[in-house]
């Protein structure tokens, strides 16, 4: 399913890193006891929270991106924003959704200047995004402008403006 969002369109591509692709169909295939039970949005909001109080985000060098595996971020406990979707990601494929219908969606953030990665989950027709920078559970990307996106099946999208 290709992933729609306001305002732009996006194409499937096979330019994404192969690491980058590597590290979600790790997630993907990770397994997890934790089980949170309930309606879709309370299991959202449950992943969001957890994640965002057990991960200590952790700005990475620059001039190297590194996507964690499983064990790597469950060890160390920190992590970037990237990291921190995968393990959302890995949660969400545990809980039972579609892995087509989820995307690790890296955005140009348009108020800190610089890219960012959240967690896009797609039910019914609308779009849910998981943020490390907040617990509360957004239905759309204010300031934020997507630019590549990775579902759980390994297939990649990159997103232009819509043009009129």
């Amino acid at each position: 399913m290709v992933p729609e969002i306001k305002n732009t369109i996006a194409m499937e591509t096979r330019m994404v890193p192969g690491l980058w692709v590597q590290a979600v169909k790790a997630w993907a295939d990770w397994k997890s006891d934790w089980r949170h039970q309930g309606l879709l949005l309370d299991q959202l909001i449950a992943v969001n929270e957890r994640v965002n109080e057990e991960i200590e985000y952790q700005k990475e060098d620059l001039t190297v991106d590194h996507w964690q595996h499983p064990e790597e971020l469950l060890s160390s406990k920190r992590g970037d924003c990237e990291d921190i979707a995968l393990y959302k990601f890995g949660l969400l494929i545990n809980q039972g959704f579609d892995p087509s219908r989820l995307w690790i969606l890296v955005v140009n953030d348009l108020v800190v200047h610089q890219a960012h990665a959240l967690v896009c989950v797609n039910h019914f027709g609308k779009n849910f995004y998981l943020d490390n920078r907040t617990t509360v559970l957004l239905s759309r990307l204010d300031e934020m402008i997507p630019v590549m996106a990775i579902d759980g099946t390994g297939k990649s999208y990159l997103f232009g403006r819509k043009v009129d």
